[in-house]
């Protein structure tokens, strides 16, 4: 049945327009990176924007994963899309499951596709290993996270989670003290290796990455709690 609902999903995903509009904001990088390009003749200077298309990055995960995830959950809960599906024999939790598994990737594969041509276009190299996996976890986090409030608050999902990422996640990782582990965006920075001043080597990628997941994890399973009490 997650099987069966995930397809269903690609397939209205397919059908619509959210696709293209995600992959227009997915291109906003390479934009940066064109611009940037322009005005940097020293390779080494151009090696340095890796750190700046980074943050820019982060800010289209802030939209992204929101689009895909939070809008698909939340307007299928409000149109009551979904409560054809409750009434049949199978637990609320996989429709929450099934559309996370289908957009996930989804959100992931085109961050990464924006990512690697905004690193070749400004810097005429591949994008560091250690970045793609970072922005992979990151959107999957997101994800987790926009499916998590697209649960609680359906009619505003998408517009809360791009607030949240906006106004919380992002300005959080930015300030210099221990709350900066409740930030997605920075741990995901972490596990990319890129800091204050540039791209560095980091000893340590697993605990990032594993505060990345607690805190998705706590956010999918508010939304899992919730969908169950969710009326028919």
């Amino acid at each position: 049945m997650i099987a069966t609902i995930a397809a269903l999903t690609l397939k209205r995903l397919r059908r619509g327009r959210a696709m293209w509009v995600a992959l227009g904001i997915a291109m906003l990088p390479v934009v940066v990176a064109v611009v940037i390009k322009s005005h940097l003749q020293d390779p080494l200077e151009r090696a340095e924007t890796i750190m700046d298309l980074y943050i820019v990055e982060l800010l289209v995960l802030a939209v992204l994963p929101a689009l895909f995830v939070a809008s698909s959950i939340g307007e299928d809960i409000e149109d009551r899309t979904i409560t054809y599906l409750w009434s049949r024999p199978l637990p609320r939790w996989h429709v929450l499951v099934g559309k996370t598994i289908a957009l996930a990737p989804v959100a992931i594969a085109v961050t990464l596709a924006g990512w690697m041509l905004a690193v070749q276009v400004g810097t005429d190299a591949r994008a560091p290993t250690w970045t793609l996996v970072a922005l992979a976890g990151c959107a999957l986090a997101v994800s987790m996270l926009a499916a998590g409030i697209a649960t609680l608050a359906p009619r505003h999902g998408m517009a809360l989670t791009i607030i949240y990422m906006l106004l919380f996640d992002l300005p959080i990782g930015e300030i210099p003290a221990s709350l900066q582990a409740l930030s997605i965006t920075h741990n995901a920075r972490l596990v990319a290796g890129i800091a204050a001043h540039g791209v560095h080597d980091v000893p340590d990628h697993l605990t990032p990455a594993i505060t990345m997941a607690v805190i998705a994890g706590v956010w999918f399973a508010a939304g899992l709690v919730r969908i169950r009490r969710l009326e028919s």
